[in-house]
């Protein structure tokens, strides 16, 4: 063999070496119609190290990005060392042996007009970065050297530390994370979600450079790994590239923890806890814990089924009686993910000051309108929308801001196969009357954890307990059994019903009228004294939607006044609220 042909040889061996993985086959069958994205293909690899891949191509993107998950989080924090995986998260930024310098990464993406976070969850870590596409090669690459080889900079311990520490102390006037802490307080003691994740200065102030990296050596491996990358590179040079750089990562074959006890704590089931906000929040919530089964289900989804009903906002809904009523402003109803074997469905309810006075007749109504399902059950229509809705949603989606959206996939992408990725993420795929009924049967008042969060002096409910880490007050009211038992057995409200079904949903979507010459500008199809109407067609995007302006000039509005000006304001408030129940299935 002559010189050329041994190093043509060896060049080749290289290669397969440094680009060791399997192509996995797509098998979710959602495709992209929206003319905008009809160049945009996805890839999945999974590497020979076990890490998992999404590749995105986009050659119309003008802007790159990735983001990457590990099947880590606070959960995996040893007893002792509480906020461990939050340190690691902030420590990863610290340089590597590549790039040492732990300014670097940052000044490169400043350079590039780039983005970066990372966040640490109960049971997963995630680090995203954007940037111009001219730097996304040298991006990419310092974003995975976080993982290759990071030094965990010793200088930087006392300052991450310091920097973990003015993290928490931010959250502590904020009413989402004093409820957060509360809950945590509160949930089952031989859970790890009871324990105090963000990490302070007196909890970190103790874990040196060794414990680190001992941690990070011993949690974090390729196997545990989903990475999303979008980028304007064709999907063939975005594999190689990936693969590449990537396969550097060690696998230490790791398993991710799994915690199979309840979170929430029987002490809490069937009382309310009230809060005290620092703010003017008014809020009602209803959580149960789900059985591991329906938590993890991926294919009938019923609670998918029964949020989209209670959480419906047309007509003769849950929230249009208690608007009826005046007694609150808002709802929002669906499972919250925990943690890998822990999910939570909630019905959270924003109150008016009438209805945190009377919390028990807010309760009432999202028991009877539980009690209509129960009894209804949720017909074939509503899985048929859900599905509809959803699936066209993907199909004419629209460019979205690519660091939102990687970090979207990748929070998705650890909790489904890659092979049928994003699909069961999206929509249920099947429907089954007897496990609806089964989920819906599992919204008793006996099993449910009631929160309050209002003024003590509307709700009328002592919160001397003080929580721990953040100083929230907080009280716990026990309810009477003879109330539990009366919410049990509430008959449906005659003014809650299920919805029709969505008469906005399209049927056929084909483009009409795609002779016709681009209207370059807005064309006047109507004019009378009272006012005009413009219609521009949309000739560039082409995508399903209508949308609509309506512009009021009247005098009556005046700067100088500033009475006017809030009327106009309350004025165009009704006019959203008196439209809501009609507009919510159009939009």
């Amino acid at each position: 063999m002559n010189i050329k042909s041994l190093f043509l040889s060896f060049l080749l061996t290289s290669s397969l070496f440094a680009h060791e993985y399997s192509i996995v086959t797509d098998q979710s069958g959602l495709r992209i119609s929206t003319p905008s994205l009809s160049e945009r293909k996805t890839g999945k690899l999974r590497l020979e190290n076990g890490l998992e891949v999404y590749l995105i191509s986009d050659p119309g993107s003008h802007e790159s990005g990735a983001a990457l998950a590990v099947d880590v989080g606070t959960w995996d924090d040893p007893n002792e060392r509480p906020g461990m995986a939050h340190f690691v998260e902030h420590m990863l930024f610290m340089g590597n042996e590549k790039y040492p310098d732990e300014s670097e990464y940052q000044r490169f993406l400043d350079e590039h007009g780039g983005n970066q976070n990372a966040f640490t969850a109960a049971d997963k870590t995630v680090y995203i970065f954007s940037v111009a596409n001219e730097g996304f090669e040298g991006g990419l690459d310092r974003f995975a050297q976080f993982f290759v080889a990071p030094l965990f900079n010793p200088s930087g311990v006392a300052r991450e530390s310091e920097a973990i520490d003015q993290e928490f102390c931010r959250n502590v006037p904020l009413d989402f994370w004093r409820a957060y802490y509360v809950k945590k307080e509160l949930a089952n003691s031989d859970h790890p979600c009871h324990r105090f994740c963000i990490g302070n200065r007196e909890t970190l102030s103790h874990i040196s450079h060794d414990e680190l990296m001992e941690w990070y050596h011993d949690h974090y491996s390729a196997n545990l790994m989903h990475l999303v990358v979008h980028s304007a590179l064709p999907l063939e040079e975005l594999q190689e590239q990936v693969a590449t750089i990537f396969s550097e990562i060690k696998n230490k074959d790791k398993s991710p923890n799994h915690f199979p006890i309840p979170l929430l704590s029987a002490e809490t089931t069937g009382k309310l806890v009230a809060i005290t906000p620092m703010r003017e929040v008014q809020k009602l919530e209803l959580t149960w814990e789900l059985p591991v089964d329906f938590g993890r289900d991926k294919e009938v989804r019923a609670d998918d089924l029964a949020s989209y009903i209670l959480g419906h906002e047309g007509i003769n809904s849950l929230l249009a009686q208690l608007k009826k009523e005046q007694l609150a402003e808002s709802l929002a109803c669906g499972r919250e993910p925990c943690g890998r074997d822990q999910h939570c469905f909630t019905i959270s309810v924003n109150l008016t000051t009438k209805g945190v006075k009377e919390y028990e007749t807010v309760i009432e109504r999202c028991f009877e309108a539980v009690a209509a399902l129960q009894k209804s059950g949720i017909p074939k229509y509503v899985f048929d929308e859900i599905q509809r809705k959803n699936q066209l949603e993907y199909t004419f989606q629209q460019r979205k801001d690519i660091f939102t959206s990687v970090t979207q996939l990748v929070v998705q992408m650890t909790d489904e196969q890659l092979e049928t990725f994003p699909k069961k993420s999206l929509l249920p795929t099947q429907f089954d009357e007897t496990r609806v009924s089964q989920f819906l049967e599992l919204l008793s008042p006996k099993e449910c954890h009631f929160t309050l969060i209002a003024n003590p002096q509307l709700t009328r409910v002592k919160t001397a307990k003080k929580e721990k880490w953040i100083g929230a007050h907080y009280g716990l009211l026990p309810i009477a059994e003879q109330k539990l038992d009366s919410w049990a057995k509430l008959s449906p409200n005659q003014g809650i019903c299920l919805p029709s079904p969505n008469r906005f949903l399209p049927e056929n979507l084909s483009l009409v009228n795609t002779e016709e010459e681009e209207e370059e500008s807005p064309k006047l199809i109507y004019e009378k004294e009272s006012g005009r109407v413009y219609h521009c067609s949309d000739s560039r995007f082409l995508v399903p939607e209508i949308t609509w302006y309506l512009t009021l000039k009247t005098p009556e509005i005046k700067d100088e006044n500033a009475k006017s000006t809030v009327l106009a304001d309350l004025y165009c408030h009704a006019v959203h609220e008196r439209l809501n129940a009609y507009g919510y299935e159009a939009k």
